[in-house]
């Protein structure tokens, strides 16, 4: 892992933090307790993308921290960062909308997500579902460049108490990793089609 994917690693890692503090500060005087209608919030998921058995990894994990703004009651737009580990370790940044079906605490939803994949690994050796650019004899050594995103279904919010919201997602993640060999000049992509589960918490 170089410097620079050193520190977009860390930045991804912290700045899920950084803004939840701000955003904790910003609400601090809000007091109804209605953490899906404030005008700007922090989900915070954990989860899986899973595939099938015959992948290298059938359910690798994943971190996402997004930040909504609230348009209005039902419609949030915003975006986020993660890290998940595909094919190798990578950090997704995307964009965000989200449509509330009610105007309660608890409530069904719709979202999709947009965005790119960076990859913080430099190569990978074993990749499966390969679409192949050019023909070599080896495909070692590649260099590992990520891919375009995208990420659309379904969820529940529930508000257990007035300090704590939850929220569960299903949806399909489909998922571009591109690779290069400079040497050879040769590209090929992976293309990933996921079930993504994950589970949340609202500030």
């Amino acid at each position: 892992m170089n410097m620079k994917r050193v520190i977009l690693f860390i930045w991804g890692t912290l700045l899920p933090y950084v803004l939840f503090s701000q955003v904790a500060a910003n609400n601090a005087s809000n007091n109804n307790g209605d953490k899906t209608n404030k005008n700007i919030s922090v989900k915070v998921e954990m989860g899986v993308l899973a595939g099938n058995n015959d992948n290298e990894k059938p359910a690798p994990f994943s971190v996402l921290g997004t930040v909504n703004l609230g348009v209005t009651q039902q419609l949030l737009i915003g975006g986020g960062v993660g890290i998940e580990f595909l094919n190798e370790t990578g950090m997704p940044v995307f964009a965000s909308a989200e449509y509330r079906w009610k105007k309660t605490p608890t409530t069904p939803f719709l979202f999709a997500r947009g965005g790119y994949y960076i990859a913080l690994d430099n190569q990978q050796k074993n990749i499966p579902n390969l679409q192949h650019l050019y023909q070599i004899s080896s495909i070692s050594d590649l260099d590992a460049k990520g891919g375009w995103l995208a990420n659309a279904g379904l969820g529940y919010i529930y508000e257990a108490n007035s300090k704590l919201t939850l929220s569960m997602a299903l949806s399909y993640r489909y998922q571009r990793l591109s690779y290069e060999m400079d040497k050879f000049n040769y590209q090929l992509h992976a293309d990933y089609h996921r079930l993504s589960i994950h589970f949340g918490i609202i500030f």
